[in-house]
């Protein structure tokens, strides 16, 4: 019995292995696909003596600039703005408007000359295009400068002396085919136009006067992620990596997050510690630098390794000077031989790195090299002491090259001391509702007189010497006699007249004929804390102003105006072809589905109003006296 159940058995499954067999041959037409063969994972290709740097094993997502841009309006110009608003346009900022409040009783603006229709039609408001770029890593509250260019339908002649109206800026928000975009950050200040436009034909001048830069007027709502993206997928390896960045770079005891994170065998997220909120690209590039190994004496091997390669290519210098600085203090006693390496290069790249682990010791190699008969390498000198933290040392050698017969080593000498509380450097805030409007740094030991005009991190207009007079007698008019200046001999009061353009009443005050006295007249404002008398111009009245009166030859110094590159660079970000278009942040349009958007209510905006349509064409009173 068990054996016929047990042939019975058998014959079946003989049966259905011949029916099956039959079936796949019977099927000839039917075609068994291959499995799909993917891309093999990239491969590091870059320098040889990077391999095994966390850059050789994982490219950074998120490292560029963000492109962002909007629409706005700018106020308080001179009637040089513009009655006409593209049809695309019109309802958008129509409701634009009114989200700023005009026509609420709220704000006092519901007067007809205050209707959203009217400000639109207003010659004292232009219709903007504003853009920006978001730097990587960037947390919330960050700022960054803002590009504001008239449209080109519009007749707007000159964005001159006015204010960006709050708006708010997002992935291709200018963009008319793109009907909506989420808030990524918020614009508003006021505007700066380049004082060399004033020298240009007037067809050159039109163009630049109709761009101007709102300089840290970008403040970023939502914070920018940063990733590691693995070249080839291991959790050992994001975990090896994650580890690695966290031991050389820990995030502060109070931190809710570790400065990088291992999510997945793919990817690790990465937060900019707060050492680095200011340059988080110097960050990102110290993590590619780092290396994956450490100890048992691999730092010293690596160090003099790439004292060789740098020896060998000059190409290499900023890689090795990463590098170098990315290994951290555990390398000091190895680069200190080299800061007196034969090799200029090496010893220079040395100098640089060691000086920017903290080590005092640099000071005194880099003297030499400051009191050099070659203005590259007291500039060089000048550039690396600015890293050398709480030093008297090194601060007394760079007041002394603030003096320096070359002007490249004085500003460089200048802004490595520009953060420093040194003696040699007196500064003064101008201040307004958005809060820092600009500062005026005297060089008070310097002889040499200079003006220097700079938007580095805040705006500065800087003074070398204990401070530049004036010529007498000084008679100066610009802006078509709003502003005019008068210094008749020595020893006596300069007379400062200003109109401000529309119904504002005349304006006289006597000061000290100096440089810095009128800079601070002209950009302040006064405030029950601080009732000094001031016009309240905007930085870049300012700067056009005294670069009109030295251009007449009443200040006599010569003047040096740091160009803003942010046009440039927006318009070299908008022609890249590997720009992440919409795929920043990933989900829905390349935007975070955890942005909530934030349109501004009439209590949040204090943006200044612009004045009523109707104003006089007669001359006020008050100027024929001056």
């Amino acid at each position: 019995m068990p054996n016929t159940r047990f042939g019975s058995l058998l014959a079946a499954l003989a049966l259905t292995v011949a029916v099956c067999v039959a079936a796949l041959t019977g099927c000839k037409q039917e075609v068994i696909e291959s499995p799909v063969v993917q891309d093999a994972p990239p491969v590091y290709t870059g320098p040889a003596y990077l391999r095994g740097s966390i850059g050789s094993l994982a490219k950074v997502q998120g490292f560029n600039e963000l492109l962002v841009s909007g629409y706005g309006l700018v106020v308080n110009l001179d009637n040089t703005g513009s009655i006409g608003v593209p049809t695309y346009l019109r309802q958008k900022m129509l409701n634009y408007a009114r989200l700023m409040g005009l026509g609420s009783a709220n704000l006092d603006t519901n007067t007809p000359q205050m209707s959203p229709e009217n400000v639109l039609a207003n010659p004292r408001t232009a219709l903007v295009k504003v853009s920006g770029l978001i730097p990587p890593g960037a947390s919330v509250g960050q700022r960054f400068d803002l590009l504001v260019e008239a449209l080109p339908q519009t007749e707007t002649t000159s964005l001159v002396g006015g204010t960006l109206w709050t708006t708010e800026l997002g992935i291709e928000g200018a963009s008319p085919s793109v009907p909506f975009t989420r808030t990524l950050s918020s614009a508003r200040g006021p505007i700066y136009t380049d004082p060399f436009a004033n020298d240009k034909p007037q067809e050159e001048k039109l163009t630049l006067q109709r761009k101007a830069v709102v300089v840290g007027g970008g403040i970023t709502t939502e914070p920018r992620r940063l990733r590691l993206v693995l070249n080839q997928p291991s959790w050992f390896r994001s975990g090896a990596i994650a580890s690695r960045i966290n031991e050389r770079f820990p995030a502060p005891p109070n931190a809710t997050v570790k400065t990088a994170n291992a999510q997945t065998d793919t990817y690790i997220d990465i937060t900019v510690p707060p050492q680095f909120r200011r340059d988080p690209e110097q960050f990102l590039r110290l993590v590619g630098a780092l290396y994956l190994q450490g100890g048992e004496g691999f730092e010293v091997r690596q160090t003099q390794r790439l004292a060789q390669v740098l020896a060998d290519n000059p190409k290499a210098v900023e890689d090795v000077t990463t590098a170098w600085k990315a290994m951290g203090r555990v390398i000091l006693p190895e680069l200190r031989k080299l800061y007196t390496d034969p090799n200029r290069r090496v010893q220079l790249a040395a100098l640089d790195a060691g000086a920017w682990l903290g080590d005092g010791k640099v000071t005194d190699f880099l003297k030499p090299l400051a009191e050099s008969s070659d203005p590259v390498m007291r500039t060089q000198a000048a550039e690396i002491l600015a890293q050398v933290p709480n030093d008297r040392d090194a601060d007394r050698i760079l007041a002394g090259l603030l003096d320096d017969p070359n002007r490249q080593v004085r500003l460089q000498a200048y802004q490595s001391l520009s953060g420093s509380l040194s003696p040699a450097i007196e500064h003064f805030e101008i201040s307004d509702p958005f809060g820092v409007k600009f500062i005026i740094d005297r060089v008070v030991t310097a002889r040499r007189p200079l003006i220097y005009i700079t938007q580095d991190r805040l705006p500065r207009i800087v003074i070398f010497g204990p401070d530049i007079k004036f010529p007498d007698p000084t008679l100066a008019r610009i802006w078509d006699n709003h502003l005019m200046i008068r210094y008749p001999a020595d020893n006596e009061a300069m007379k400062v007249f200003y109109q401000p353009p529309g119904l504002g009443s005349p304006r006289i005050q006597d000061v000290q004929p100096s440089v810095a006295t009128l800079a601070y007249l002209l950009g302040h404002k006064p405030t029950d804390s601080d009732p000094q008398p001031g016009f309240g111009l905007t930085y870049g009245q300012v700067v056009d102003a005294i670069y009109q009166i030295q251009q007449q030859g009443f200040i006599v110094s010569p003047i040096e105006i740091r160009p803003n590159a942010l046009a440039r660079m927006i318009d070299e970000r908008q022609q890249d072809k590997t720009v992440e278009r919409r795929a920043e942040f990933g989900g829905m349009q390349g935007l975070p589905d955890d942005v909530p958007d934030h349109p501004l209510t009439p209590a949040e905006s204090q943006d200044t109003l612009p004045a009523p349509v109707n104003q006089p064409d007669v001359e006020p009173e008050g100027r024929r006296d001056f």
